[in-house]
């Protein structure tokens, strides 16, 4: 393969794993943080004519890793590098992609652009809506978890479509949880729930069967994990018998980590698109998928 993989900060253990599939060794370059904020990025090997991968999530702290990212694809145009593709396996803001209010922004949009402007093509990992795809200037391909998860959810001890039922919990996630519920041959099931304000949402409904059954709740985002938990309640006490989560993405935002551990969800297992500190979830209820083979194939195609 005729092509070099350069990782920014924010996930060199998913780097690591994505050039390992690819059996391409990751690309020498230099960042530096300064006192001040301000980053300093040195590529260190000659990409002249060279098509150039750059790996880098957008989380956590989002907008240093989005400068981080274009300053990379910035070092290797001027370094005379071929095509720039940019792996992100979780691009952040992509929750604000819609003007709610006059006054606000619609900044999906803004992030998306500024990507374009500096890469030829964008590798993206289960958009929270699949719309945002049109937010970029690029030809961008929208991976998905599915498969990954998919065998994982049928190699659960006891696992068969009679005991087993697809939650969605909400009813903006019901379309991706049908897909589930049909390649599973569950039933489906849907919360459907009111969001006052970020973070904080009442539930008002359960649409579908869970007494006596074992659930999988499918779900893009887990954040504060507020939401998540109090929907887990809900069923639980509704008669359900066990309850296993999946998630795309794992932003464990505040005590989110603290309050899964302490819910009556069995396993919450979410991909390594975001960085997670091994310490912080050493509980055995937490498993992590490693998705960059899904990526891997992807990029395999272009080279």
């Amino acid at each position: 393969m005729s092509f070099k993989i350069f990782s920014g900060s924010s996930n060199l253990k998913f780097s690591r794993e994505l050039s390992k599939k690819l059996s391409v060794k990751l690309s020498d370059i230099e960042i530096n943080h300064f006192e001040d904020g301000e980053i300093s990025v040195f590529v260190m090997e000659d990409v002249t004519n060279c098509d150039c991968v750059v790996i880098q999530s957008l989380s956590s702290n989002a907008n240093n890793n989005l400068i981080e990212m274009v300053m990379i694809s910035d070092a290797l145009r001027r370094a005379n590098a071929r095509n720039i593709f940019a792996v992100v396996p979780y691009l952040g803001y992509m929750r604000q992609d819609r003007r709610c209010r006059v006054g606000e922004p619609i900044s999906s949009k803004v992030i998306t652009s500024i990507i374009s402007s500096y890469f030829d093509r964008v590798f993206v990992l289960d958009l929270h809506v699949p719309q945002i795809e049109a937010y970029f200037d690029v030809p961008v391909l929208n991976l998905s978890c599915f498969s990954s998860f998919i065998e994982d959810i049928k190699n659960i001890k006891g696992f068969s479509n009679e005991n087993f039922v697809v939650v969605s919990p909400d009813v903006g996630a019901s379309k991706k949880a049908r897909i589930y519920a049909d390649e599973l041959g569950c039933t489906l099931v849907i919360v459907e729930k009111i969001r006052r304000r970020a973070n904080e949402s009442e539930i008002v409904s359960v649409v579908g069967e869970v007494r006596n059954k074992s659930l999988i709740i499918i779900d893009d985002i887990i954040d504060t994990g507020g939401t998540i938990c109090n929907v887990a309640r809900l069923l639980s006490e509704k008669g359900a018998k066990c309850i296993y989560m999946y998630a795309s993405h794992a932003v464990f935002s505040g005590n989110a980590v603290t309050n899964l551990s302490k819910n009556c969800i069995n396993s919450v297992k979410f991909s390594n698109s975001i960085l997670i500190d091994e310490f912080k979830i050493k509980d055995d209820k937490f498993g992590v998928i490693d998705v960059s083979d899904i990526f891997a194939r992807e990029l395999s195609s272009f080279f």
